[in-house]
């Protein structure tokens, strides 16, 4: 059982979907659970519990409740090894109820979690914990360039508009590719415009993510110092 755990638009999501394409073949089967922290507050642990043991057994399966879903997981799916993504986990009571114990799953098995919150992991003693790190400003400007311009290297005279709206990206993956998606498509005066004015006036909804991510970075360095 691994826990990736990072910041929201960290890329947790897509580094476990591109894990679990990568290395699916290797299970007897596979299942992603998306969004569990919306999805459960909406259709309940329940119905997640449900569309896990549908997917791995193949066959339909309504339960009467979270303990009998418990019960029939760690009976059923015991027997055989299986690669199982809970994307956004934000509640111990979601793990308990989906992946409770890595005896629930056969030898072999991997149950891989994101989530933003370490200290469920950490409440949740078969997890070990690996952090996301935010990208690099080099890793950071090369996003861009590639969503913005399709190459990995800056674009002759668009270097330093492009440094300036990445900065505020303070290296989120998500941040970068929306704002790399504004100039995607455009010519020449359309993207110097658009840099132009993303620079001024950054988007709002990225800017406070942005804003955040840099309040939780320093709130860590001063429980470390």
């Amino acid at each position: 059982m691994v826990g990736i755990w990072g910041v929201g638009g960290s890329g947790k999501t897509t580094l476990a979907t591109s894990l679990c394409m990568r290395i699916s073949c290797h299970f007897q089967g596979h299942c992603i659970v998306e969004t569990i922290r919306e999805e459960s507050a909406k259709c309940g642990l329940k119905t997640l519990q449900e569309n896990i043991l549908s997917c791995l057994l193949k066959i339909e399966t309504r339960l009467q409740s979270v303990a009998q879903g418990k019960h029939i997981i760690r009976s059923r799916l015991s027997q055989s090894n299986f690669l199982i993504i809970l994307d956004d986990v934000d509640h111990i009571d979601q793990l308990d109820a989906l992946a409770g114990s890595h005896d629930w799953f056969g030898n072999g098995s991997r149950i891989i979690i994101t989530t933003r919150n370490k200290e469920l992991l950490i409440s949740h003693k078969e997890v070990q914990v690996c952090p996301v790190t935010l990208l690099s400003p080099e890793e950071a400007i090369q996003l861009f360039n590639k969503r913005a311009y399709n190459k990995n290297k800056p674009v002759k005279d668009y270097d330093s508009l492009s440094l300036s709206v990445v900065s505020y990206a303070v290296g989120l993956p998500l941040a970068l590719k929306v704002r790399g998606s504004f100039l995607c498509g455009k010519n020449e005066e359309e993207r110097r415009c658009t840099l132009a004015r993303l620079k001024e006036k950054p988007d709002m909804k990225l800017w406070k993510s942005s804003k955040l991510v840099m309040m939780g970075l320093n709130l860590r360095r001063n429980s470390y110092s």
